[in-house]
């Protein structure tokens, strides 16, 4: 099985980051599905998707694709 970092943080989410391939999966170069944690890290600051939610309306990123609001005017 291929061995995964577990990022936790402190908003309670956790990201997995790939961290080296096991000997089957070495030869095609491809990660194994699932793997096992080889070490968990905790962070000092929330993850991506909490910082996003939680930031002013001014420093968000632009939406774009579908669903977009149709912002022409008549």
């Amino acid at each position: 099985m291929c061995r995964f970092y577990a990022h936790t943080h402190p908003c309670g989410h956790t990201n997995m980051v790939f961290a080296a391939y096991c000997s089957e999966a070495a030869m095609v170069q491809r990660q194994c599905i699932g793997g096992e944690i080889w070490q968990t890290l905790t962070m000092d600051d929330a993850c991506g998707e909490c910082v996003i939610e939680n930031a002013p309306a001014t420093q968000r990123p632009a939406r774009t694709g579908k669903g977009k609001k149709n912002t022409k005017t008549r």
